[in-house]
């Protein structure tokens, strides 16, 4: 029963799911302290914390000199083949949303930022990066919330074997102090009779 009722709320969690995907948008965004080019992608179901491990993780692997202050993560010199032999400045910032964070990016060449229209090759090798990162973190962020959820059921399923329990007890406490009144009254008439006894003996002498 257990097991089904789990599989129940894994499959709601996941449905729910279903209704939010990765998006990945353009436009015109603040990093380094001016608006740029940049490419935002939607991480449903991960938090700020998540995303930037994998974004910073990402760029060490691609040798690049990662500084990160609050939400803002730069990399230096990175060299980053699946877009360019040319090395390249990163800006990025990561920021919380409803039901998941989102990423922005911008990608500095020595010829200026990479937008889809000037840079269309790389603009499509920098989507297929941010979705193939992005959906780790995503499914990972998934898996959080369907523990999350078998964790509450199993607490309320604790809670009520134990109000059953406490009920039982009850019950039991109740059947003994039944009893217990019922053995009273018997022998409080028992005593009666002995009184009554003792009177009419004591009346006859």
């Amino acid at each position: 029963m257990k097991k089904i009722i789990l599989t129940v709320i894994a499959l709601f969690v996941i449905q729910s799911a279903f209704s939010q995907s990765i998006a990945i948008t353009t436009g015109m965004e603040k990093l380094n302290d001016e608006f740029q080019s940049a490419f935002n992608v939607f991480i449903p179901h991960s938090t700020t914390k998540a995303a930037s491990r994998a974004w910073v993780d990402f760029l060490k692997d691609h040798r690049g000199k990662v500084k990160t202050s609050g939400s803002d993560i730069t990399s230096l010199n990175a060299i980053i083949s699946e877009i360019s032999r040319d090395t390249m400045q990163v800006y990025a910032k990561v920021s919380e949303v409803a039901n998941g964070a989102v990423l922005v990016v911008g990608f500095q060449l020595p010829s200026g930022f990479i937008t889809e229209s000037t840079h269309p090759v790389e603009a499509q090798a920098i989507m297929k990066i941010l979705h193939d990162l992005a959906l780790p973190v995503a499914k990972d962020g998934l898996k959080d919330k369907i523990n999350v959820a078998e964790k509450a059921y199993d607490s309320k399923v604790k809670d009520n074997e134990s109000i059953v329990k406490s009920n039982e007890h009850l019950r039991s406490e109740n059947e003994k102090m039944q009893n217990k009144i019922h053995e009273n009254e018997r022998e409080i008439k028992e005593n009666e009779q002995k009184i009554n006894t003792m009177k009419t003996e004591l009346g006859t002498q």
